[in-house]
């Protein structure tokens, strides 16, 4: 830790001193810090976005090399088909939010799931992913066509005031300034637009009782970890009104009695559900997470004000 470095750090949030709370896991020239106004937590030194851009590409082409096959490789499928069943779960987050007359963007669609789903669903929904590869991947196995397109430094022209409704799912925790980046993203609502977003939750019960998953969860590319109180505050300060935080818990209980006993994460499968006869310990297990927002993620629904 450079004590020189994090005595003139300052939160993202409010321009807050921070102190230090943890090591990330895999860089040892940032740190995890807490503002001590605000309480947002966060990564310090935060990258650049050129400096981000170029660590996201260079840890996609590392991984080509160690594979050692050309683009859509098996690697490729797997990782791709890997994340259908998130999507599944967060087309059942946001449908209770949306009717079908409302047109729908999705800020880092990835590989096209949800914007698959909720067309089958009848919703009209564009999607939008910077990552080249991602979105060529979602084309050749669906069709759809996913905007390709920084949104990050500016939103598209065709976009402004386009939307009744924007939703990320685990996005905002790796933008390096989550409020300009919001200003962006309000941009493309429509008057009393809606915003929906999911993130890891800070609270998560688990890093209580595993300090292994706790160490885990601090990692490079993850530059916020937001509670509820962090998120509402921000969504606040970018201009958004009658802001409704909910607990969202996907993993199993079984994921966490693994994390507890062995200091290791889920196996192969996702660890999203009990077998059958004992879903009813899952579910309430999940209820419970949810309900005192110790979830391993939070979804914030707020109104453009």
């Amino acid at each position: 830790m450079n004590k020189e470095i994090l005595d003139s750090a300052v939160c993202m949030l409010c321009s807050g001193k921070v102190t230090f709370i943890n090591n990330l896991r895999d860089d040892d020239n940032r740190w995890v810090v807490c503002c001590n106004t605000c309480g947002h937590v966060q990564v310090y030194p935060l990258p650049e976005i050129d400096e981000d851009e170029k660590y996201y590409k260079n840890n996609y082409e590392q991984n080509k090399e160690y594979t050692k096959a050309g683009y859509y490789n098996e690697s490729d499928i797997r990782l791709m088909n890997k994340f259908e069943d998130w999507a599944k779960y967060y087309v059942q987050s946001v449908k209770p939010l949306i009717s079908q007359n409302q047109r729908i963007l999705e800020i880092g669609s990835g590989y096209g799931w949800f914007v698959e789903k909720m067309r089958n669903e009848r919703y009209s929904i564009d999607g939008i992913e910077v990552g080249q590869d991602r979105a060529q991947l979602a084309y050749h196995r669906s069709g759809i066509k996913l905007i390709n397109h920084d949104f990050i430094r500016n939103p598209l022209e065709t976009m402004l005031g386009s939307y009744d409704v924007i939703c990320m799912f685990h996005v905002l925790e790796h933008i390096n300034d989550p409020v300009t980046f919001l200003n962006n993203v309000k941009t493309c609502l429509k008057p009393a637009g809606i915003i929906i977003i999911e993130v890891p939750n800070y609270f998560d019960y688990i890093k209580q009782l595993s300090v292994a998953y706790n160490n885990a969860v601090y990692f490079r590319t993850h530059l916020s970890y937001f509670t509820p109180a962090t998120l509402t505050a921000l969504l606040d300060k970018t201009g958004f009104s009658n802001i409704t935080i909910k607990g969202v818990q996907r993993y199993s209980i079984e994921n966490a009695i693994r994390w507890i006993r062995t200091g290791k994460p889920n196996t192969e499968y996702l660890e999203l559900e009990l077998p059958e006869g004992l879903e009813w310990v899952n579910q309430y297990y999940k209820d419970v997470m949810e309900k005192e927002l110790k979830s391993y993620a939070i979804i914030g629904v707020a109104m453009l004000s």
